[in-house]
């Protein structure tokens, strides 16, 4: 009836409404950031994958780079567990996400050697970040009140997923003033540069 479906839309907004108090916590916006501007630029840079592969062989290079690039993330969240056992989770994403911007660039900046060289880097940057993803899911079940894990999920993963295609659009444009292996690069500094800020915020560290 359309009484029973305002009471479900109700609750509805209520649940949405502290599902968001909860993520306007300083600590998890503090943890989300990174994993916003994170997917905003892998969005960016994924898109011109086939511009970049334009250069090398076309759809075949593409479908390479796309395989290398779930591959890598594969791989990672295998080891999710080793890491998580291994590293306490602020120096594992330290040292995750540097080391994957480090070698996202390489990827970049390797293909004037040889397109294999970029294979070989794009495999390696989808480890680390693939690890310490399945880490970072586990804490927003963990982290929020058992009440609250169903609401705080859906608003943090709304907020982390809408970051994707605004960075596909425009890395699409970007890339075609400054080019797709900048787009590439440039990834790989922001992913860096997210290391940093891992590093140097104390609390979240």
């Amino acid at each position: 009836s359309c009484r029973e479906l305002r009471e479900k839309m109700k609750n509805y907004k209520n649940d949405l409404k502290e599902g968001i108090r909860f993520v306007l916590n300083p600590i998890i916006l503090n943890m989300m950031l990174p994993l916003v501007i994170a997917n905003f630029t892998f969005s960016a840079a994924t898109v011109v994958f086939p511009a970049f592969a334009d250069k090398f062989g076309g759809s075949t290079t593409y479908g390479i780079l796309m395989t290398c690039s779930v591959e890598g993330m594969l791989i990672g969240s295998l080891m999710s567990q080793f890491v998580s056992k291994r590293y306490a989770i602020g120096k594992a994403m330290v040292l995750a996400y540097s080391f994957s911007g480090i070698l996202w660039i390489l990827t970049a900046l390797s293909s004037s050697f040889s397109i294999y060289l970029s294979f070989i880097f794009l495999v390696l940057s989808g480890i680390p970040i693939g690890a310490t993803n399945v880490i970072y899911s586990s804490l927003f079940q963990i982290i929020p009140p058992e009440n609250m894990i169903a609401r705080v999920s859906s608003v943090s993963g709304s907020l982390i997923t809408a970051a994707m295609p605004l960075g596909a659009l425009i890395g699409g444009y970007i890339a075609t003033l400054i080019g797709s292996g900048l787009i590439i690069a440039c990834n790989g500094l922001t992913i860096f540069l997210l290391s940093l800020y891992w590093l140097f915020n104390k609390k979240l560290r």
